[in-house]
Formats: C-alpha cells, sequence, structure tokens
C-alpha cells in the first residue's frame, strides 16, 4: 500500500510540473505575441520642421519649394512623393504639381529628409494675390533599411548668373554596389535651410570615391544668403 501511495503521489507532481510548465510558455508567448502586434500597430509621422518658397513673376508665374521634414515616430519611414500647391486667398487652387522626390527617401527615427519642387503656373500671379503654398507627402512604414554613404570634400559655388554649383565626392562603404541620391542644403548664417539641391550617382563601388556635381538656377531672393552647405546621401 505504501508503494502505492507513492507512485500516486508521484504522478501527480509530474502532472503539476507539466500544468506549470504549460502556462509558463503560454505567457510568453502571449507576451510575445502582444509586441509583435505593437510595434505592427505603431503609426509613422514626419513632421514639417523648416519651409521655405520663393515667388517670381514675369510673363507666367514660378515657385521655388523646399522644406525639411523629421521622422518623429520611433520607426523607419520612407517618403514616396508629395503634392505641391497654391493657393489665392478664396481657397481656389491656382496650380498644382503631382508626385516629386525627397533626399533620402528612408527616414530613420529623429532623422531628416529635404524635398524640392518647382511649380509653374502658366499666367502672371501677384505675390500678394498667392495666400498659400502647401505641400501634402505621402509617406508609409519604410520596407527596407536606410545605407548611408560618405561625402567628401563638398564644395558650394555661385556665379553671377544665379546658377549655384555644389560639388564633392561620394564614397560607398559598404560591400554593396548601388546607385545613390544625396540633397546639398544651402544653409544661412544661422545654419537654417535657405534652398534644396539634389541628384544622383549611379554604380557607386566599395570604396570607391565617386565625383558628383549638381548645379541648378535659383530664385533672386536667395543670392547673398547662402553661407554653407550640407550634402547627405544614400542608397537609391
Amino acid at each position: 500500500m505504501t508503494k502505492r501511495f507513492f507512485i500516486i503521489m508521484f504522478g501527480a507532481l509530474l502532472l503539476t510540473a507539466c500544468s506549470n510548465a504549460t502556462k509558463d510558455t503560454n505567457n510568453e508567448t502571449t507576451s510575445t505575441t502582444t509586441n509583435v502586434q505593437e510595434n505592427d500597430q505603431q503609426e509613422v509621422n514626419l513632421e514639417f520642421t523648416q519651409e521655405k518658397y520663393y515667388i517670381e513673376t514675369g510673363d507666367d508665374t514660378t515657385i521655388y519649394y523646399y522644406a525639411e521634414l523629421e521622422n518623429t515616430s520611433n520607426i523607419p519611414a520612407v517618403l514616396y512623393s508629395f503634392d505641391l500647391a497654391a493657393e489665392d486667398k478664396d481657397g481656389n487652387v491656382l496650380g498644382a504639381q503631382m508626385g516629386g522626390s525627397s533626399y533620402p527617401h528612408i527616414v530613420n527615427p529623429g532623422e531628416k529628409t529635404y524635398i524640392s519642387n518647382t511649380l509653374f503656373i502658366e499666367e502672371p500671379i501677384k505675390q500678394e494675390n498667392i495666400a498659400k503654398v502647401y505641400c501634402v507627402p505621402e509617406y508609409d512604414k519604410a520596407s527596407e533599411e536606410y545605407v548611408g554613404v560618405n561625402v567628401e570634400n563638398p564644395v558650394l559655388k555661385e556665379d553671377e548668373y544665379k546658377m549655384y554649383t555644389v560639388t564633392g565626392k561620394l564614397v560607398n562603404s559598404t560591400d554593396e554596389e548601388f546607385d545613390a541620391s544625396y540633397a546639398a542644403v544651402l544653409l544661412d548664417e544661422n545654419n537654417q535651410m535657405v534652398a534644396v539641391l539634389s541628384g544622383y550617382a549611379d554604380s557607386l563601388k566599395k570604396g570607391q570615391p565617386k565625383p558628383f556635381e549638381t548645379y541648378e538656377y535659383l530664385p533672386e531672393a536667395v543670392k547673398g544668403k547662402v553661407k554653407s552647405v550640407k550634402v547627405i546621401s544614400c542608397k537609391h
């Protein structure tokens, strides 16, 4: 009888241990699943930190637009495109430009991206009749990682025709060959954005510096304000 008692007690202990192990495992699985769901439910958010636009009117109207956006969320974002528009004081759309690009297009948490676009309106419009110029960005969670490119010796030049040129070298420090895009952010004496130039470079090989040059006409209002340049580059 004593032997039978010990067998029964041993079986009960085994059942209790198995029950506890199953319970602990279920708790861990539930916790992990909850964390994954929380990550999936996180929303990405880009906020405008700087905006600049310049209006030139002659036989038609040209609006030069530049902006800086910061990723204020906890996950990487991808900025697909943006729409640019201008309105009068009554809310009537004077012109719109669909599409556009950002540099870099992948934005890590706490980092910034820059956009530039030009809106052409085929009629002369006085600046005081343009009440609002705005951009509507389209972005989402990034499905790929940001791959940065080193920038060496950036140099800014301005000629008598208001053409601004930025030169330098791009260096790929990874083992992969890829194309790159870059933004040359023109800064004033307070390191605030004045305008943005952009460009592409094909086939960056590991460790081989690739020279780049980007140039663009900028409006009269920019002249004399640019004091320095910051160049950001990444895999495109």
